[in-house]
């Protein structure tokens, strides 16, 4: 007997047209009919209509497929770039102890937190999350500013950090969380036009912490907007994009209670948001995408 496999409305055609051939051959004949699980006929308009779904869980299947290679290789990558960060913050430590400089703390702390993400990644399956501490927006918004001045200048836009003096401290896992902006805020610079603004911007409600990434570039097309957030989906494939950076912050956010929204802004550009509760509270879901 043949292995089983599935079958959609192509495969059918071919096989139930097999089967009347062998038949025909032998003096037989037979009549296949679907029916409901009361008796009643399957129309063709029924058939008709499955085909759709089929062949999106087929899709489906296909891109989960992907994932899972993907987690493989990735996995084996995270490994060895974890050594390399480690050689990298080595190196900075032996040159902070002559006259250290600002530009020498930041690389070292960037490629310790580097590390410090790739340990996580390695052990996600395994180990709970790291707790959520107190942080501040500055302390989350202003290293990355710092990351990003030469991209900005290279690309001749200006990028600016504005936090309002009555936003409080929340709580956040802050590596995470700033590899988040530093992630939005590299998309923004990428799309805003030369001269343009990105503006990094912080502030709160009552209830809630607002992280704001905001840029006058051209803005996201209605297309894509409402699936931004899922794996592969990029608008820079011709650019070496992979589509997994807005899906790894969007898991990041929610694993630490919040929410990732981004909007189209008038007249032009795009505002990606972090909602963030004060309270260290559980994970709730934000509005529309």
């Amino acid at each position: 007997m043949s292995p089983r496999r599935d079958l959609h409305g192509d495969d059918l055609s071919l096989l139930s047209g097999e089967i009347r051939r062998w038949l025909e051959q032998r003096g037989l004949s037979a009549q296949v009919q679907l029916t409901h699980s009361d008796g009643s006929p399957v129309s063709e308009a029924t058939v008709a209509s499955l085909r759709d779904p089929c062949a999106q869980l087929l899709r489906r299947r296909s891109h989960l497929e992907r994932l899972a290679a993907l987690g493989e290789v990735s996995a084996s990558m995270a490994h060895e770039a974890r050594n390399v960060l480690a050689g990298i913050s080595g190196l900075t430590q032996l040159r902070s102890l002559g006259a250290p400089d600002e530009r020498t703390r930041l690389i070292r702390e960037e490629a310790e937190r580097c590390a410090q993400l790739l340990s996580t990644f390695l052990s996600f399956v395994t180990t709970e999350l790291p707790p959520r501490t107190l942080v501040s927006a500055s302390a989350v918004l202003e290293p990355v500013r710092m990351m990003l001045v030469a991209e900005a200048k290279s690309r001749h836009c200006q990028l600016s950090v504005q936090v309002a003096a009555d936003t409080p401290q929340f709580p956040a896992r802050a590596n995470e969380l700033r590899q988040v902006i530093l992630n939005l805020a590299l998309n923004a610079l990428q799309s805003a036009t030369g001269g343009g603004n990105v503006q990094l911007v912080a502030k709160s409600t009552s209830d809630h912490v607002r992280l704001q990434v905001l840029d006058d570039g051209p803005g996201i097309a209605p297309e894509v907007l409402d699936n931004l957030f899922e794996p592969f989906v990029t608008t820079k494939a011709d650019r070496g994009g992979t589509g997994l950076g807005l899906s790894t912050a969007l898991r990041l956010v929610e694993g630490m209670g919040g929410a990732l929204t981004a909007i189209n802004r008038s007249p032009r550009g795009a505002c990606f948001e972090v909602q963030l509760p004060l309270a260290d509270e559980a994970p709730f879901s934000g509005g529309a995408r």
